[in-house]
């Protein structure tokens, strides 16, 4: 009997030089991505086509991975000066700005509590420019694609800052009351994103709650 089929596999598809956040220098890079295959017993063949979407940036100098809108400057929106910064802009990109969209329509109310918040611990005062451009992002490519972003970059982060990602989350979203479904849906995405177990995810959550007992 011969097996053939067609599966995708992660392979290299480019080369060059960018800035790495990480580095936060000029470094080379891969380009990878799913490229299809025709198989025979299982063994790739024939390259076809390349899929879209899923392509990710890797370092060659510090190894870490970013989504690969980064290179034509599509993501991040902006660039932070500094780790901290970076970290900041995690926090509102992949927390705050995810579960503020889940909830269908933003208003100004909604924005003046994103604010609130990132003046209050999580990098001071935004842009507002900067949240309508963040916002539009995760609005345009939907919350998951947002997740499969973060999936990338979550091994620049230690359990310390995930377990702080969850509960920024946590607070925007019980700013306005009690969690709604969609809302608990946002975090659960996060957790798993972040690579965090079910129950670290509770931890985290419960942890919030008796630190900010309020939603503040």
């Amino acid at each position: 009997m011969i097996i053939f089929g067609f599966r995708g596999v992660r392979m290299t598809r480019d080369t060059g030089t960018f800035e790495c956040l990480d580095c936060q220098r000029s470094t080379e890079y891969r380009l990878r991505a799913l490229r299809n295959f025709f198989t025979l017993y299982f063994i790739p063949i024939i390259p076809l086509t390349w899929q879209s979407g899923n392509e990710e940036v890797q370092c060659l100098a510090c190894r870490a991975k970013y989504p690969a809108g980064i290179l034509d400057g599509s993501w991040p929106v902006e660039h932070p000066d500094s780790l901290q910064d970076s970290f900041y802009f995690m926090i509102r990109r992949f927390a705050l700005v995810p579960m503020l969209v889940a909830g269908g329509i933003v208003q100004e109310s909604d924005k003046e509590w994103l604010c609130g918040l990132c003046w209050a611990g999580y990098g001071g005062q935004v842009d507002l420019e900067q949240l309508d451009a963040e916002i539009e992002y995760v609005q345009t490519h939907g919350v998951d694609q947002s997740m499969e972003d973060l999936a990338i970059v979550k091994d620049t982060l230690d359990e310390t800052q995930k377990i702080e990602m969850v509960t920024a989350a946590w607070r925007m979203g019980i700013v306005d009351g009690r969690l709604e479904p969609h809302e608990w849906k946002v975090l659960a995405k996060l957790g798993e994103s972040l690579g965090m177990s079910a129950e670290s995810i509770d931890n985290a959550i419960t942890e919030a709650e008796l630190n900010y007992p309020s939603g503040h």
